[in-house]
């Protein structure tokens, strides 16, 4: 997780991110770092850490639960969707 996610074509408008970080368990961090060895190009484990996030947070991933996924990924949470 130490790459950052510059993205090449950024949205027009601006991105609400909330305040609220998300905090995984020593596990589930390790298993986030192991999704995206997995992929050369980092934006296409998305869908694997949404399903992590989904499964940690309890239910459907909502526009929070994308935000909470972010901070992991390096992506900013209109790039999530």
């Amino acid at each position: 997780m130490s790459q950052q996610f510059v993205p090449n074509n950024p949205l027009p408008q601006g991105a609400k991110v909330p305040e609220e970080v998300a905090v995984f368990s020593p596990e589930v961090e390790a298993e986030i770092d192991r999704h995206l060895s997995k992929y050369p190009v980092m934006r296409s484990a998305i869908l694997p850490l949404m399903f992590i996030v989904q499964r940690e947070r309890g239910g459907p991933t909502s526009r929070s639960a994308s935000a909470s996924a972010s901070p992991t990924s390096g992506r900013s949470p209109p790039s999530t969707r």
